[in-house]
């Protein structure tokens, strides 16, 4: 979190800038179980939920060159499940899960130039980006007289960005510039085998993205 609150502040360029970067790409979980009867179960669970937040409340700010507000967020996210089990009866199930995010009425990232701030400037930047880059990969086998094997991948994203102008904000620029960008790479991916006399396979993907990239301009602005 960066804040400039009822503050006065005069410089050539101001910057207000806050920035995250969180890495969770080495999640993993591996496993293999044998017996006459056997069952292996892996999950392996990334989760983001960072918050970053640039903003200005109450100030006056004054440059003879630009003025930013910027928020910026950078995520990778990896699952990865992967095992088997082996028995005359066997049984095997791996869940790799990512989830990115604090809930859909949530913006994670936000640049926000706030209530009654006012800004005399060359240029001015209000700008929250987001980049995500998210995976979950498992695979699942199974063997035996009787065997099953099953896979399930999912990858879950509610990720939001904010540029936002408060209301009464009183802005004297030649240049305004209100940006709101939010990058998404997102896969899941899902592969089982089963070998016996009586084989049951199954693998199942799952993305789900909701996340938003948001410009928001309040009255009196």
């Amino acid at each position: 979190l960066s804040e400039a609150a009822e503050a006065r502040v005069s410089s050539a360029n101001l910057t207000v800038r806050a920035r995250s970067a969180a890495d969770a790409s080495q999640t993993r979980s591996a496993g293999v179980s044998g017996s006459a009867a056997a069952a292996q179960a892996n999950v392996s669970h990334a989760v983001i939920q960072t918050s970053v937040g640039a903003f200005t409340r109450h100030a006056e700010l004054t440059a003879s060159e630009d003025i930013i507000v910027e928020a910026t967020a950078e995520n990778s996210a990896a699952a990865d499940a992967a095992g088997g089990a082996l028995g005359a009866i066997a049984a095997g199930a791996m869940i790799a899960e990512v989830n990115l995010g604090r809930g859909n009425e949530i913006d994670e990232v936000q640049a926000v130039l706030g209530d009654n701030t006012s800004v005399q400037a060359r240029r001015l930047t209000v700008r929250a980006s987001s980049s995500d880059d998210l995976l979950s990969e498992s695979t699942a086998a199974g063997g035996g007289v009787l065997a099953a094997a099953g896979a399930d991948s999912r990858v879950t994203s509610d990720n939001a960005t904010l540029a936002r102008i408060g209301s009464n904000a009183l802005i004297q620029v030649d240049t305004l510039a209100v940006d709101s960008v939010h990058e998404q790479d997102s896969d899941a991916a899902a592969d089982s085998y089963a070998l016996a006399l009586a084989a049951g396979s199954g693998a199942q993907t799952g993305v789900t993205i909701t996340g938003q990239a948001k410009v928001d301009i309040d009255s009196g602005a």
